[in-house]
């Protein structure tokens, strides 16, 4: 039994009369009272809450809406992991190092110290039947009626485990490092700044967004050293696409996992402000009411915490589920064709794009079926660091022993001049792909400029990505042959101005896969005949007719030695006609 002041009333019975041993007895009583209540004691988890709190993998992300228990759950994992009581030991009892990145330096004076190291992170109330504290439950009709006995939880690191704390910005609460009695650091950083470098991390917590998505990449390497840990407690913003890339890499490493592959490294839970029942009831209907009118998007994401795509993804509709040529093999019996070997039939008419660049360079291939209702790309390009004869003998390499009708390329980068050679790097291209005797039926081993309006390339792809009327888009995809054009797609989005989505996309981001099929997408739109029968297999050339081929080209050369000036007939500069006499 306790006293109303929570103390254990047995200690104060057993004290004699020295006004001493009762002080003493008091301070230890009042110690062990204030223990008792310690705020990580009583928390109890919601079942969400719990399975992150159980997680184990090396990066784990609580993506939520707001008020759904995210961040809460995170600065438990945060206050557990410093003070040596995680009930799941992964982490060292002493001496570790936590890191924060908060949205911004406010955010860490005025969401992470508050959560931290002071009252109130939840509310408690003194049960009436064990007369013990425990956490405040508002969907219990006794608790509700008893509302005003409710208090803030003691802070979730309480201030005699606290050695020193470092301030950056005292009357803001904003902190450097607080150093525990247990030998753990919690150092602060904000997003807005570069990512620090130098130190290393038992536990990295990202709460919320990240300005600069480069604290995320900088997080890897911090925790290697120790085998750290790195949560993530976010709200599915969209100001960059760091989250999107964190939720898109644990989703492909769960495929993988179901289709027996190893163990997932990353992780997202979700939790939904619908789901918190420690929220009243009354306040979640008023916030939902008002999320709803400002449209379904900020509905989704502030109480449902979904990561919004479909309004900011340049091609919502681009998925692998719905663009997947293996997922036809039933119902179209010119898919079969392909699937049988994975291999383009000879009877297909084969079209490549090109997007030139010294950076990056990149190509993609598609193939039309004798029926043109719909067509594969079934290859690509990508080389980083390009020169004209590795893209000249890629194109090479994709196109050997096969007839390809239409050489593309974009008509603005293919004709911007180098400024060190004086040549467009189209012209180089067709160069060196003419010393390779790369050619296409169409224009021989020059390329025709591909589709310069932008907003027209974009609202044609959209419409041969949907689905058509036979259930079927008019672009399918071997996506084992193209993983960087899907990765192009997926992470493609469109422009901001103002706060506001527009409808144009942010060709700042790597889209250079993604220009190629653009290309195709209006040429094959435009042109009157998306499909020509090919030649046939293309034969190579047997060593007599190489060498046949390398005499006349030999001869040709020494021709035009002799008559450098291209004259083909004799010039007479006298007078012209008969003589009478």
């Amino acid at each position: 039994m306790t006293d109303s002041a929570g103390m254990p009333s047995g200690i104060l019975q057993d004290i004699g009369q020295s006004s001493f041993a009762k002080k003493k007895a008091l301070r230890v009583a009042s110690e062990i009272a204030k223990r008792r209540i310690e705020a990580l004691n009583l928390y109890v988890p919601q079942p969400t809450q719990d399975d992150f709190h159980k997680c184990t993998a090396p990066e784990c992300m609580l993506q939520g809406g707001n008020r759904g228990g995210k961040s809460l759950a995170a600065f438990i994992e945060d206050a557990r992991a410093v003070l040596g009581k995680d009930p799941y030991n992964k982490y060292p009892k002493r001496d570790g190092v936590l890191a924060v990145v908060g949205y911004k330096e406010s955010h860490i004076g005025g969401v992470v110290y508050p959560y931290l190291c002071k009252a109130g992170a939840f509310k408690i109330i003194r049960d009436k039947e064990t007369d013990l504290w425990r956490v405040y439950r508002p969907w219990v009709p006794q608790d509700v009626a008893r509302k005003k006995e409710a208090k803030p939880a003691p802070p979730l690191i309480p201030p005699r485990m606290i050695e020193k704390i470092v301030w950056k910005d005292r009357g803001k609460n904003v902190f450097s490092s607080i150093h525990l009695k247990t030998g753990w650091e919690i150092k602060a950083f904000s997003s807005r700044s570069k990512p620090d470098q130098g130190y290393q991390a038992d536990l990295i917590h990202i709460d919320e967004d990240v300005l600069d998505p480069r604290h995320y990449e900088e997080a890897a390497g911090r925790l290697i050293d120790r085998s750290g840990r790195l949560i993530w407690s976010a709200l599915p913003h969209d100001d960059n696409d760091a989250i999107a890339r964190f939720a898109e890499r644990a989703e492909t490493q769960e495929e993988e996992h179901q289709r027996g592959g190893p163990k997932p490294t990353t992780v997202v839970y979700r939790i939904s402000m619908e789901s918190n029942p420690y929220l009243p009831e009354e306040a979640k209907r008023a916030a939902v009411a008002g999320w709803k009118s400002m449209g379904d998007d900020v509905y989704r994401k502030r109480a449902l915490g979904e990561l919004i795509t479909d309004s900011v993804l340049m091609y919502p509709m681009w998925n692998r589920s719905l663009h997947d040529i293996d997922r036809y093999g039933h119902q179209l019996h010119e898919a079969k064709d392909f699937l049988i070997n994975r291999k383009v039939p000879v009877s297909w008419c084969r079209r490549l794009a090109i997007d030139p660049g010294h950076d990056t360079a990149a190509g993609i291939l598609i193939a039309t079926p004798p029926s043109a209702k719909w067509h594969l790309v079934f290859g690509e390009i990508y080389i980083r660091q390009c020169t004209a004869k590795m893209i000249a003998k890629a194109i090479s390499n994709a196109t050997a022993g096969t007839w390809f009708q239409t050489f593309l390329i974009d008509s603005h980068g293919g004709n911007l001049t180098s400024m060190d050679t004086g040549v467009s790097p189209r012209e180089a291209y067709e160069r060196e792909m003419k010393a390779l005797d790369v050619k296409c039926v169409e224009t021989k081993n020059r390329f025709i400029p591909g589709c310069s309006v932008i907003a027209y390339r974009e609202e044609v792809t959209r419409g041969m990505l949907a689905v058509q009327g036979a259930g079927v888009p008019q672009i399918l995809v071997d996506f084992s042959a193209c993983p960087n054009l899907d990765r192009e797609m997926r992470r493609f989005r469109k422009k901001k101005s103002n706060g506001m989505v527009t409808d144009t996309g942010n060709r700042r981001t790597n889209t250079h896969a993604i220009e190629c099929l653009e290309y195709l997408a209006t040429y094959l739109t435009d042109v009157s005949e998306p499909y020509i029968k090919p030649r046939g297999k293309r034969k190579p050339l047997t060593a007599g007719q190489m060498r046949v081929r390398a005499y006349r080209k030999r001869q040709k050369e020494r021709q035009e030695a002799k008559n450098p000036f291209g004259i083909t007939s004799t010039i007479i500069l006298g007078p012209q006609g008969t003589y009478d006499g």
